[in-house]
């Protein structure tokens, strides 16, 4: 993990804050994830957006369902979704390996513009040391930011 992006993920890290910090205000990420939304559905893709009633008990609230780019392997059906974190405007994308470069490249430059700090999940995939305590819930950056609890 570079340091810069370990300085991302503590910036936005509080303490005693699981799902969402304390000054969450959910009508702003979704205002601003419909945004995100509207221009990721003129790039020509089907997509689905769910909102906190589908993502309940995480450390996300919104995600962007990318069905384009669905596939079912052996080992079950693989949905990439763009993830959007409760803490401090982080976004995601998951299962890149089934979206085209160029695609993610649209999608990360949609998020930068509509105020999102675009993390790649792979990125997060590292052993969480940040403020909370409960290494059991946080194993890792993904889950601190971006999964269910």
């Amino acid at each position: 993990m570079t340091t810069q992006i370990r300085e991302i993920l503590t910036r936005f890290d509080e303490l005693g804050a699981y799902e969402f910090p304390r000054q969450f205000r959910y009508s702003e990420l979704r205002c601003k994830t419909e945004r995100v939304f509207a221009l990721v559905a003129r790039l020509g893709l089907r997509i689905t957006l769910e909102g906190a009633e589908h993502n309940q008990d995480a450390s996300f609230s919104i995600a962007i369902l990318l069905h384009d780019f669905e596939r079912l392997t052996p080992t079950g059906l693989f949905r990439p979704v763009i993830r959007f974190s409760n803490f401090g405007n982080l976004a995601t994308i998951t299962a890149t390996e089934f979206i085209h470069e160029s695609t993610i490249e649209k999608i990360v430059e949609i998020l930068d513009a509509n105020g999102f700090i675009y993390l790649s999940a792979n990125e997060l995939d590292a052993d969480y040391d940040g403020v909370m305590q409960d290494r059991t819930t946080y194993k890792s950056w993904w889950i601190r930011y971006f999964d269910w609890l």
